[in-house]
């Protein structure tokens, strides 16, 4: 993990692979080419397309036995108490949680893995501090 200034048309999938390696993370790129990334739980690493962004998200089935007004419900804890991570219920009816590092003019090696181990640890605190218990699986 260095200092040296990443731009994002540098970002790619194999890149950040080589980034999370070099930090201990265990990082694998699946067969559709996406990044994940491991420290406690499962996150994909998007690389910015055309944007401006690296998208960090987590999918979480739900159970079956929590009704979608306690999906919601959760889902809307964990915006209002951790302010930082976003979590909406998805089209498939479970969750995704997300998180955004800005890279637009350049950002630091060690500032995405920082953020990104920063977006796995809030992830595991919203879990266990906003009621996830029977809802999230």
């Amino acid at each position: 993990m260095s200092d040296e200034i990443v731009y994002p048309e540098q970002i790619t999938a194999e890149m950040l692979k080589g980034l999370y390696d070099s930090a201990f993370m265990d990082a694998r790129i699946d067969d559709a080419g996406d990044l994940r990334v491991k420290d406690g739980y499962w996150c994909f690493v998007l690389p910015p397309k055309q944007g401006t962004s690296i998208r960090l998200q987590a999918l979480f089935a739900a159970s079956e036995a929590a009704t979608r007004q306690q999906r919601l419900e959760f889902a809307n804890r964990v915006n209002d108490e951790i302010t930082t991570v976003r979590a909406c219920v998805n089209s498939a009816g479970g969750f995704t949680f997300d998180y955004y590092i800005p890279v637009d003019g350049g950002v630091t090696a060690k500032s995405i893995v920082l953020a990104t181990k920063f977006f796995l640890r809030v992830l595991a605190g919203a879990l266990r501090e906003c009621g996830a218990e029977g809802i999230v699986m």
